[in-house]
């Protein structure tokens, strides 16, 4: 029998990547729908789907049959749905970023642990098969000495503004472009080198924006690896790659940064070229781990308790930029 997935929020992420993600899953399916605007909810569930639409996110919380829910919500909800979610004895799936900050999502995976839920925040990246292969070669020592790295994802926006709005805003996002792209970068480079030593960043920001539109994260890992990780909404173009230097082999993964289902492995200096595609997107991939992560009740690739390594980065991004020095974690 498939996991049932209660969908939290039906904006243009849920849309456009989770509700395909689900509907191609082999594990789990969409049960129930909650959006705070009912008619959008309604007509998705008379579309000749199974799923049911509730009038609230308690309706949901409070309906046995599903067994977890995924969280597309603005950031500034995160915390009080999670927790909501936890004490209902709902396994959680929420999207990036976990919190607004470290207290937060401490917080979060504290309530989580208490109530025996499964909880995973959603950064897909580390579900690409092109990443999972670039890991597994730096952690098996192919690269040799891994000096460097550098992950970015940039894409143009007119005049540099998203089309929810609330993002842009600092109260309900806690941030700019970091919090809504570069989080991803950073966390993919968390993911394969583990958690930075020291964080050092800069912002770009509109005149009179409240927060950025572009980022450049630079973190020292040990061992001494030195990470980049960049991106911004004014840019086009971009290769959008995940660049690993090493004293053996450099490695130029092409799509790592990105929400579809290709990728590939360049070796360099030799050119070779490893293809890394998968049978379905990245979002399938994450649902189907979360799913029997919860099931099988084992801790995912991407649990809350390890995205606190990626928070606390996102964070020490902030005061670097703020303060000008760099932050030790």
């Amino acid at each position: 029998m498939k996991f049932k997935i209660g969908m939290l929020g039906y904006g243009a992420i849920a849309e456009k990547f989770h509700e395909p993600g689900i509907k191609a899953s082999s594990h789990a399916e969409l049960a129930g729908l909650y959006d705070k605007n009912y008619e959008r909810c309604r007509k998705f569930a008379e579309a000749g789907t199974a799923t049911r639409c509730y009038k609230s996110y308690d309706d949901m919380l409070s309906d046995s049959r599903i067994d977890g829910v995924l969280i597309v919500t603005p950031n500034i909800l995160h915390c009080s749905q999670v927790i909501a979610a936890a004490k209902a004895g709902k396994h959680v799936l929420c999207e990036k970023p976990m919190a607004l900050n470290m207290e937060e999502a401490h917080l979060m995976v504290k309530e989580c642990e208490k109530a025996g839920v499964t909880f995973m925040v959603a950064h897909h990246l580390r579900f690409k098969a092109c990443n999972e292969r670039a890991a597994g070669l730096v952690r098996k020592g192919v690269m040799g000495r891994v000096s460097t790295a550098r992950a970015i994802w940039s894409f143009n926006i007119p005049e540099g503004r998203l089309e929810d709005g609330w993002r842009e805003k600092k109260k309900m996002s806690g941030g700019g472009q970091i919090m809504n792209v570069n989080s991803h970068c950073i966390d993919l480079l968390v993911y394969i080198f583990g958690k930075p030593a020291r964080v050092s960043a800069f912002l770009q920001a509109e005149k009179g924006a409240e927060i950025e539109n572009g980022s450049v994260v630079m973190m020292e890992f040990a061992g001494g690896v030195l990470g980049v990780a960049q991106g911004s909404y004014r840019e086009k173009g971009t290769s959008n790659n995940l660049e690993i230097s090493g004293s053996e082999i450099s490695l130029v993964v092409e799509g790592a940064c990105s929400a579809d289902r290709h990728g590939s492995l360049r070796r360099m200096p030799t050119g070779e070229t490893e293809k890394a595609d998968m049978d379905f997107s990245p979002y399938t991939a994450e649902v189907d781990h979360f799913a029997m992560a919860a099931k099988g009740n084992f801790e995912p690739v991407s649990s809350g308790r390890k995205i606190l390594d990626t928070m606390e980065t996102v964070m020490a991004a902030y005061r670097s930029a703020e303060t000008g020095m760099h932050v030790n974690l």
